[in-house]
């Protein structure tokens, strides 16, 4: 499998949640914090950040991406230390990208993790 072949397989998962709709555990389920499946998602077609990266990693692995590549963060953002956010780390060729449901599209630079403080990785 190429760094290629992986990145093609990031971009398609990807691009299947990012067309849905971002909304708030409130808004979609009424209490202040739900980890909703993937199942869910797709039946409510909403995700928030943590929602968004567990989906991304469930589709990813299924697919044969080994789970060792893949790194759920909760972070807390420097510009914004009271809220804190998911973020996907996954391992594309010798380098690692950041997927984050705030910036749609795109595989970001392992040094985008520079904008937070990590709090935890979740297995």
């Amino acid at each position: 499998e190429s760094a290629n072949d992986r990145l093609s397989m990031i971009r398609r998962v990807q691009s299947k949640y990012d067309r849905l709709e971002y909304a708030s555990d409130i808004d979609t389920w009424g209490v202040p914090d739900y980890w909703a499946t993937r199942a869910e998602v797709q039946e409510k077609q909403k995700y928030d950040c943590e929602d968004y990266v567990n989906s991304i990693r469930a589709d990813l692995v299924e697919l044969g991406f080994p789970p060792e590549d893949l790194k759920a963060m909760i972070v807390l953002p420097y510009s914004d230390p009271v809220s804190s956010h998911a973020v996907l780390a996954a391992r594309e060729g010798d380098r690692w990208v950041i997927l984050d449901c705030n910036r749609p599209n795109e595989q970001l630079p392992f040094s985008y993790l520079l904008n937070f403080k990590k709090l935890k990785e979740l297995q």
